[in-house]
């Protein structure tokens, strides 16, 4: 009878053990995996506000530069570009992509192409400011080749 008894009390044990253990490595993965989820959207977040094209959505409207007939022309960007909406006393066209192929850098820093004056595009780089400014310097000579922006 005590090998029974024993036996069994093995078994009960076990068995209580495993469930016990089931029970609380199902709570952890529970929480762990709720956990690993909010740190992923965190860290999506993260990379939306600083390392994204996010911040340079919306309309700019030009209100400095070394071409002034270019000045108070509006772009409007969305995805990877941004289209002239308001030419303003430039010599371009409304619906052209002033800004092409924006890429990211870092959290302030932008790589593009700009549309100049002469049909062409040049390499450029933004620069996006605290006070929502845009700095633009585009690599080439002529007028243009410094520009502000503020969102609009």
């Amino acid at each position: 009878m005590k090998t029974n008894f024993t036996t069994r009390g093995i078994s009960d044990n076990l068995i209580r053990r495993t469930v016990c253990a089931f029970l609380l490595l199902g709570g952890l993965l529970s929480s762990c995996t709720e956990g690993a989820v909010d740190r992923i959207f965190e860290e999506i977040d993260a990379l939306e506000d600083t390392g994204s094209l996010t911040k340079l959505k919306g309309h700019w409207i030009r209100v400095e530069s070394t071409n002034a007939s270019s000045d108070n022309m509006i772009i409007k960007m969305t995805g990877t570009s941004g289209e002239i909406i308001d030419k303003a006393q430039s010599n371009f066209e409304n619906g052209a992509i002033k800004w092409k192929e924006v890429e990211v850098v870092d959290s302030e820093n932008y790589l593009h192409q700009e549309l100049g004056s002469d049909g062409l595009y040049y390499e450029g780089t933004m620069k996006f400011g605290q006070d929502d400014t845009l700095r633009i310097s585009v690599v080439a000579n002529g007028a243009g080749t410094n520009q502000k922006w503020i969102k609009n």
